[in-house]
């Protein structure tokens, strides 16, 4: 059956859901204001994942954490071909870490939908961004953190019943 908004493979109840969307809100917060992720909040939320999975379905622990992996080596070999074929970063370490994160909370079904849409709502704003500032050229820093974080919480949270 299709749907419109893929579902994370185990539900996150209410309590799981505010770890989830708090630990997300309190990352893009701090990508907006700093522009990066600390490695103080992206590691202990992707345990905190790892950890609810074991719990919740430890049947399902194992994709989850390929799919974390997967998350992390696919978008930091994407980052590196950027750097090399641009000669300067396009992608902060911050942001791979939280797509690792991210697929270890909501597993492999939830990653792809996930990356597109902050993919998709990062290049909207980008324009609008430069505009506001004035910039010209394609050097805009986009705070592709922020996007995932509120990516990955509309999806949960249109996916809940």
């Amino acid at each position: 059956m299709l749907t419109a908004v893929p579902s994370p493979d185990i539900p996150l109840p209410w309590p799981a859901l505010t770890v989830f969307a708090g630990a997300l809100l309190a990352l893009a917060w701090y990508d907006i204001r700093e522009r990066r992720l600390p490695n103080i909040l992206t590691y202990p939320f992707l345990v905190l994942g790892l950890a609810w999975v074991a719990y919740a379905a430890p049947t399902r622990l194992i994709a989850h954490a390929l799919s974390a992996v997967v998350g992390l080596l696919g978008l930091y070999l994407l980052g590196h071909l950027f750097e090399r074929r641009r000669g300067y970063p396009g992608l902060g370490f911050g942001d791979v870490k939280l797509v690792s994160a991210i697929g270890a909370w909501l597993g492999p079904s939830v990653l792809a939908p996930t990356l597109l849409i902050a993919s998709l709502a990062a290049l909207l704003w980008a324009p609008l961004q430069a505009y506001r500032n004035g910039q010209k050229g394609s050097k805009i820093r986009i705070p592709l953190g922020t996007f995932l974080a509120l990516a990955a919480i509309g999806i949960v949270f249109f996916a809940q019943d």
